[in-house]
């Protein structure tokens, strides 16, 4: 049996290695940036470089279901 570490980007829907992406999950209403991968919930997986992207799409509305605070859509900013 073979293990895919893959991941699909949110941005650009095209699949990477999961160690060239940052991984996103939403814990107690907050979108936290998670480093380790460990965190549990559901977890989005971004390019880096990529977060105005994000913003201006809407992805993690899409995924998430849910609308980016300010602060953190300036997080996303600085990625």
């Amino acid at each position: 049996m073979r293990i895919v570490n893959d991941r699909t980007d949110i941005v650009s829907r095209k699949r990477f290695p999961r160690e060239t992406l940052l991984r996103f999950v939403v814990k107690d209403e907050k979108l936290i940036l998670d480093m380790q991968g460990d965190l549990k919930g559901r977890g989005v997986y971004l390019k880096k470089g990529s977060g105005k992207d994000a913003i201006k799409k809407r992805a993690f509305n899409h995924f998430l279901h849910r609308p980016l605070s300010l602060e953190e859509e300036e997080l996303l900013e600085k990625l």
